[in-house]
């Protein structure tokens, strides 16, 4: 099932903040807007290649440059926004000042995620994807690797019933897109020869 067919379906508009810094609290590191930051909503359905080639290659890059971790973070954090961690726990979010960032309601300029979490999701996900090029070295239990979906999904009642994916994070847009580039006959996702930089290109040359 390419993402190209249901692409129509996914419900996911995202917020992304025009620029983040790194805030302590509770002695963890957490990636939050500035209070100058500009606040804007995208869908992020219409970026799923770059979205996910960026991934890959912030992955790349904490692998490469750990040293460099909280500058490549941010800089992803400002063109596609957090990346919903807690997403699932949004119910139980706490609009208290006194809570962490990363328990505050998503929607609000307060929210933040916790620095090695996110930096973990693209580490992992890289990780995944040198499996899938023989570059790495697989576990005694492979299933360590595997990635778990985190889509949810409703349809709709009446004599045409719409299957419609109810996106709950830009975490679970990512996996889900990324799932199904790598598992096409043909991978949209190259490395260059050169300098060794993922990217996003459907064409089979």
């Amino acid at each position: 099932m390419e993402i190209t067919s249901v692409s129509n379906n996914l419900q996911l508009t995202w917020t992304r903040g025009s620029e983040y810094e790194i805030t302590n609290w509770g002695g963890a590191a957490f990636i939050v807007p500035t209070e100058t930051a500009v606040c804007e909503t995208y869908l992020c359905a219409d970026c799923v290649g770059p979205l996910v080639a960026d991934a890959l290659e912030l992955g790349r890059g904490l692998r490469m440059r750990p040293g460099e971790q909280d500058g490549l973070c941010l800089e992803f954090a400002a063109r596609y926004g957090l990346l919903g961690l807690r997403a699932e726990a949004a119910p139980h979010a706490l609009n208290d000042p006194s809570a962490a960032p990363s328990f505050r309601p998503l929607n609000l300029r307060e929210y933040g995620e916790d620095l090695s979490g996110f930096a973990g999701v693209f580490t992992f996900l890289y990780q995944h994807f040198l499996t899938t090029r023989g570059e790495f070295s697989l576990p005694g239990n492979p299933s360590l690797l595997d990635l778990r979906g985190l889509l949810h999904y409703r349809l709709t009642v009446g004599e045409q019933p719409r299957l419609i994916w109810e996106v709950r994070s830009l975490e679970a847009l990512l996996r889900f897109a990324y799932a199904e580039m790598v598992s096409r006959e043909q991978v949209p996702l190259k490395v260059c020869k050169n300098c060794g930089r993922v990217y996003f290109n459907e064409r089979a040359r």
